[in-house]
């Protein structure tokens, strides 16, 4: 799964978003997908989508990466990922469709618990 183009985009667009690291806390590690998980973890024909778990010195969470294309012969292009806690708040860190700031800052007013006190 980790040679897989879409996936390492994700990965990269999460190491360089400097407020997800502040977040879970450093240093960010990237655990790996389930690959039995077929709800969460799949490359269909036009719909893609990976769950990565994530662990921080703050916080757990995930990566959930969302990703389309127009045909079964086309790339895949990252649609958007979404940051979710494990205290269950999800912050949208990237979106294809809006294109938004190269490094977006968190919602201030969804600050979740931090799950290490």
């Amino acid at each position: 799964m980790k040679k897989i183009e879409h996936y390492k985009e994700a990965v990269a667009i999460l190491m360089e978003h400097e407020e997800v690291g502040n977040l879970l806390g450093k240093p960010l590690t990237i655990g790996n997908a389930d690959v039995y998980d077929r709800e969460n973890n799949y490359v269909g024909k036009i719909e893609s989508k990976f769950l990565i778990p994530l662990f921080g010195a703050n916080c757990d969470g995930y990566l959930n990466v969302f990703a389309k294309r127009e045909n079964n012969l086309s790339e895949f292009l990252l649609e958007k990922l979404e940051l979710e806690t494990s205290g269950g708040d999800r912050y949208l860190i990237f979106t294809r469709s809006k294109e938004i700031e190269k490094s977006p800052k968190l919602s201030k007013q969804k600050r979740p618990r931090l799950c290490r006190e």
